[in-house]
């Protein structure tokens, strides 16, 4: 059976472009490790209407002062829901995270829009990672066929995020810095292959 995360229950709602925020991701332990394994993400909102949104996202991978010699933690893809449901969009990639897929990342069923820094969500080689102590930013617009809940309004909720490590593979759900939620690593399955369905289109 596979291990599930708290998911976060909460969304954040964004209808301007002065509605910034970041997200953490804090997995003490990693793996029985001791050793922390730690990101954040900011948001800035650069556009928003009924139908598209476009953000500048920047991920900083933490490095853990206390990690051992030779401890490699980077960071593959990290992703989220969206409602409206986004059905197409555009990435402009950085120089990590170069390419973006209507997929889940593994073990992260609810995550819609993932954007990776390797060979696809499910992760790739160490050296074409986020590598710890490293940031990266790239531009993402989405768009929906529909509104959402009101003018302007787009809900982003289960920002996923996939960490590959010297202990293992996890992955976890994050949360909003200052709200209340708990994100908890997954470890990532061993046996069998997970597929990835893209279900829109990236230009």
């Amino acid at each position: 059976m596979a291990i599930t995360a708290a998911i976060p229950a909460y969304a954040i709602l964004i209808n301007d472009v002065n509605d910034d925020f970041i997200v953490n991701w804090t997995l003490p332990n990693a793996g029985g490790s001791g050793v922390t394994v730690q990101a954040d993400a900011s948001f800035n909102v650069t556009a928003v209407s009924d139908t598209s949104i476009t953000m500048t996202v920047t991920v900083n991978n933490v490095l853990d002062q206390i990690a051992p010699a030779g401890w490699k933690s980077g960071i593959s893809s990290i992703g989220w829901a969206t409602d409206p449901n986004a059905i197409s969009g555009a990435l402009s990639a950085g120089s990590v995270f170069a390419a973006a897929a209507f997929t889940n990342i593994p073990s992260l069923s609810l995550v819609e829009v993932c954007v990776w820094a390797a060979n696809n969500c499910a992760g790739g080689a160490q050296g074409s990672l986020l590598a710890e102590g490293a940031t990266d930013s790239f531009t993402i617009q989405l768009n929906s066929q529909s509104p959402g809940d009101g003018p302007s309004d787009w809900n982003l909720t289960s920002f996923g995020i996939k960490f590959q490590t010297s202990a293992g593979s996890f992955e976890s759900y994050g949360c909003q810095r200052g709200g209340n939620c708990d994100g908890k690593d997954v470890p990532e399955p061993s046996t069998g292959s997970l597929a990835l369905l893209a279900l829109g289109l990236f230009m």
